[in-house]
């Protein structure tokens, strides 16, 4: 007996629509991955300007301008400018506003506590839209 030596029969590649579904599903992986390092990117880099836009408000509060000595001249600030994120010559820069209320809150008796309630939000803009930080401080007045 003679066996049936056809090319049909001894086919033992891959068709052209499996290697076309699976190039598009390894193409689906790969765009995922890239997609998911790009926001962890981007979120990174928000943080580290979040960070940074803590400090400089921390930095400006622990001066001797935000002190309960000076309570009875604790400036405003509007418009100041800083560079939040000095990297790769591209300097981001953010706008300071402090501002600066006065309050009080009963204390024992008839005493009432007066203090300075200074609020300082430094914004910036960011591709994904404008960013902010806040931070309040209050400052008591002494007797």
């Amino acid at each position: 007996m003679m066996k049936n030596h056809s090319p049909i029969f001894h086919n033992k590649g891959f068709t052209l629509i499996e290697l076309i579904v699976a190039a598009f599903i390894v193409g689906l992986v790969v765009l995922s991955v890239v997609a998911t390092i790009r926001k962890s990117r981007e979120t990174d880099i928000t943080y580290f300007h979040h960070h940074n836009a803590r400090a400089i408000i921390d930095s400006c509060f622990e001066s001797v301008k935000y002190s309960y000595s000076q309570f009875d001249s604790i400036p405003s600030v509007s418009g100041a400018s800083f560079i939040l994120d000095p990297r790769n010559g591209n300097s981001l820069m953010g706008t300071l506003n402090i501002s600066v209320t006065v309050d009080s809150v009963p204390a024992e008796g008839s005493i009432y506590v007066v203090f300075k309630k200074c609020s300082a939000t430094l914004s910036w803009s960011e591709p994904e839209g404008t960013e902010n930080e806040t931070i309040t401080k209050s400052v008591p007045k002494l007797l």
